[in-house]
């Protein structure tokens, strides 16, 4: 593939870094400080105790049983251990992926059939209101519990005797850029939600942003500091380009078209899904449905989010700006985009105009 001169490209970053163990070289530096407080209970945690528990609890799934390309799932409503036990599965080289205590029932067995855990970390809450579900998983082969251990589960805090030393403790050797550290849900905007592979790679070099490639652009990159009218400068490990919608050339400043990526911010791909599907002939990949709305003359303005539908958990969901001067109804816009992407990613009657 030859480069363009319309790419705009991100500082290259290292690709060989643990994701865990990039976090715990930071978390050695913090003691006595809270890390974390629960919001309801005002349960606090100090960075100490965070790391100290991450630690003890990778420590004793490694005896478990628990290796590098193994999922584990983490089922529970919000509490302070949430966090320091996602550490502590990447501290495995496992991956890990978790279930909301709010989940439908729907929404749970697709995402339960999507990762396959061979482990299942949950809270007796979660155990209660979903057991029957989980139950008839063939593929989890343990089940721990976050609380003290009932119903023959055994829990997960008592499984160390005493502590490991935390400066002498270094996580599983990993693959950075091929490894999948978490596996994560899109929002559902183009379709039911699908099983996101971020690798430790992914990991180290996304911030807040869309699921499968984080932050694309940030002002916070900019030499200069912040421009009016623009989005920054691309963000570290990520390459853009803007592609025309009929013609899929690259453009230049100034010219509307489909914003695309690729690189290691990139993530390794949905679960069970071939990611060809989803990029372009150079391997960018595609973020079509809010481009495909605005490149209509009657919309100003578009966001594309995923709607909760009771049966099939997410659905694609647009709210739209009109252009001044014009009244392009939803009927118009739907069976606009309907003409222009596949059946996976079209509006099933979910579209609003503001």
């Amino acid at each position: 593939m030859s480069n363009s001169k319309n790419y705009v490209y991100g500082k290259e970053v290292p690709a060989h870094l643990n994701f865990g163990k990039y976090i715990l070289d930071r978390l050695r530096i913090k003691k006595d400080e809270i890390a974390l407080e629960h919001i309801d209970t005002n349960e606090k945690l100090s960075y100490k105790e965070f790391t100290q528990y991450a630690v003890n609890l990778s420590a004793s799934l490694t005896r478990l049983g628990v290796r590098r390309g193994d999922i584990v799932a983490v089922g529970s409503e919000k509490r302070n251990e949430f966090l320091p036990t996602a550490l502590a599965i990447l501290f495995t080289g496992a991956t890990y992926t978790s279930y909301e205590l709010k989940s439908g029932r729907a929404g749970l067995k697709h995402k339960l059939n999507i990762t396959q855990p061979k482990f299942l970390i949950c809270s007796k809450t979660y155990w209660t209101k979903h057991k029957d579900i989980l139950q008839g998983f063939e593929c989890i082969k343990q089940i721990l519990t976050l609380d003290e251990p009932f119903d023959s589960i055994p829990s997960a805090r008592n499984m160390v005797a005493e502590n490991v030393d935390v400066e002498l403790f270094e996580p599983e050797t990993v693959l950075g850029q091929t490894d999948v550290a978490f596996i994560l849900y899109s929002s559902g905007t183009t379709g039911l939600s699908k099983g996101v592979q971020l690798t430790h790679l992914n990991c180290i070099l996304n911030r807040y942003g869309m699921t499968e490639a984080g932050e694309l652009t940030s002002e916070s990159w900019g030499h200069k500091g912040p421009k009016p009218g623009s989005v920054g400068k691309a963000s570290p490990g990520i390459t853009l380009k803007v592609s025309d919608l009929e013609s899929r050339k690259t453009v230049g400043p100034n010219e509307r078209g489909e914003i695309c990526l690729k690189g290691p911010v990139l993530m390794k791909g949905y679960v069970g899904m071939n990611l060809s599907n989803y990029t372009d002939d150079e391997g960018f990949f595609r973020t079509e449905l809010e481009t495909l709305l605005q490149m209509h003359p009657g919309v100003k303005e578009a966001s594309v989010v995923g709607q909760p539908i009771p049966v099939l958990g997410e659905l694609p969901t647009a709210f739209i700006v009109r252009q001044p001067g014009f009244n392009v109804s939803e009927k118009e816009l739907l069976d606009y985009i309907a003409e222009e992407v596949s059946l996976t990613k079209r509006f099933q009657d979910y579209l609003q105009t503001l």
